[in-house]
Formats: C-alpha cells, sequence, structure tokens
C-alpha cells in the first residue's frame, strides 16, 4: 500500500504539478509532498518490521508464536501509517511548516517544512535503516554459525563410514556410477552456501541503504549549508531530482525483494496465469 501510494503520489504531481504553471496553491504541493513523505515513512518502517519479523524468527523461533501473532503485526502496520501521516501532512495543517516554494515552482519538502521538521524525519527514517543492519547481521551471524555446524556434521558422518559409500558401483550395460559421488554432488548441491547467505543479507539491506541514505543525507546537509555559499541551492536541486528518484525506486524493488521472491506468492500467481490448479 506504501508503494502504491507514492506512485499516486507521482501521478498526483505530473497532473496538477505541470509548467509553466506549477502548482496553483500551496495546499497542492503539500498534498503531494505529504504522500510522499508518508508513503516513504510507512514503506522504510514496513521494511523495519519485516526484519524484525524475520529476526525474531530465525534467532528466537520458540518464543516467536508469543511474541509475533495477527493482532500484534496489525497494529504495528497500522502504528506505522499514523507516524507516517502526522509526519508527512504536518505541513499541510499549517501547525509546523515553513511555506518556502515560491507560490508552488519548488515543490520541495525542504522548502516546505522547517528545518527542524526535516531534521526530525531524516532522524526516525534513519531508525529502521540502522535496525535492520544490526538485526540482519546478527541473522547472518547466526546464518554462519549454522553453516559450520552442519558442514562439521557432515564430515564427521563421512569419517564415521570410512568412505566405504563411495566404493558401492552399480554396472550397467558397461557404464558404471557411484552412489557415494552422486550422495557427495546431492549434498554439495543441498548444503548451505556461506556466499549465499551474505549475498541476501548484503542485498537486502544494501537496497534500502542505497535508495534512501544519500536522501537522508542530503536533507540534513541542506539545513546545516550555509546560503551565502551557493551550495544549498546543489544540494537542493540534487534532492529534487536524482536523489529523490533514486529513493522513489525502492518502492520498485520492494515488491520484487518482499513478494516475487516468496515462493506462495509465485506460486498463487502461476496458479492464477498458468490455471494449474495442482501448482501448490
Amino acid at each position: 500500500m506504501s508503494d502504491l501510494v507514492v506512485g499516486l503520489a507521482v501521478l498526483f504531481g505530473v497532473i496538477f504539478g505541470r509548467p509553466p504553471d506549477f502548482y496553483s496553491s500551496q495546499i497542492e504541493c503539500a498534498i503531494q509532498m505529504g504522500m510522499v513523505v508518508s508513503s516513504t515513512i510507512v514503506s522504510v518502517y514496513t521494511v523495519g518490521l519485516i526484519g524484525l519479523d524475520r529476526f525474531l524468527y530465525i534467532v528466537h523461533g520458540m518464543k516467536y508464536n508469543r511474541w509475533m501473532y495477527p493482532r500484534r503485526a496489525r497494529l504495528l502496520i497500522g502504528c506505522t501509517w499514523v507516524l507516517g501521516l502526522i509526519l508527512g501532512f504536518l505541513p499541510l495543517t499549517g501547525l509546523w511548516t515553513l511555506y518556502d516554494t515560491q507560490n508552488g515552482k519548488k515543490c520541495w519538502f525542504i522548502l516546505l517544512a522547517p528545518p527542524g521538521l526535516v531534521l526530525l524525519i531524516v532522524t526516525i527514517g534513519l531508525v529502521p535503516v540502522l535496525m535492520i543492519i544490526v538485526l540482519y547481521s546478527i541473522i547472518l551471524y547466526h546464518a554462519m554459525k549454522k553453516v559450520l555446524q552442519l558442514r562439521r556434521a557432515d564430515k564427521n558422518r563421512t569419517n564415521e563410514n570410512g568412505g566405504r559409500d563411495e566404493n558401492l558401483r552399480i554396472f550397467r550395460g558397461g557404464e558404471s556410477t557411484s552412489i557415494g559421488d552422486e550422495t557427495a554432488k546431492q549434498k554439495a548441491k543441498n548444503r548451505p552456501s556461506r556466499i549465499k547467505a551474505v549475498k541476501v543479507v548484503l542485498f537486502t539491506c544494501g537496497t534500502i541503504v542505497v535508495t534512501w541514505a544519500p536522501y537522508f543525507i542530503a536533507c540534513t546537509m541542506y539545513v546545516f549549508c550555509d546560503p551565502a555559499t551557493g551550495a544549498c541551492d546543489s544540494i537542493g536541486y540534487a534532492i529534487d531530482t536524482p536523489l529523490a528518484l533514486l529513493g522513489l525506486g525502492n518502492s520498485l524493488l520492494n515488491p520484487l525483494i518482499y513478494a516475487w521472491w516468496h515462493n506462495g506468492f509465485r506460486n498463487f500467481m502461476r496458479r492464477i496465469l498458468c490455471r494449474d490448479p495442482t501448482i501448490p
């Protein structure tokens, strides 16, 4: 839903914020920025909740059902939306705003919101990012530890068998197939890969860090920059276009990472598209 709202906000800006007239009022600018900021906060915190859910399931699996259940999950998701809507639409309410967008020609949130609100949103947005890095680092540690345990167990079983399984062969029509070799290949295929575990963790954490960290850093630099140096305009334009597009790209990656990579979702789509009820 948050990624969908990001798309609707972009369409809103295309329809109502087209040049040369741009926005006819500051209210339209505040509405679009409210949609973008609120959905962004919800998206980032939803990813953080997914990371927290995985952490509890992997590291504390025995207590997972006691700590995480549907009612609590709905409550946490609802809290993210309340937080996002409050922070995103504060300038629209007039309670905490700074209308300096040149009558809608520069509809930037860093111009619409005062420095204090910008810093608050940046700080709140960085919390789930840092939480994901910490939690996934712990998950990676436990995954690596488990991989080493499985490899030691495989090695111990091989030593106990004394290699006898590898000497058993089946002869068919002049061709020989080693059962031990096939078993070893199958074990190697199914054995958890250390490199794969590292790639999964780095890719999951890296997407949100790469897409949103530059935007948050640039917003912080804009708040503390000196207008007399002229650097504020350059940072502002970078925030408005390339860094904003980079951050919005996270909404494109989220469905790919958290939906398409999910086996249940892929099988569901295959059943619909292929019309094959036998697909599990």
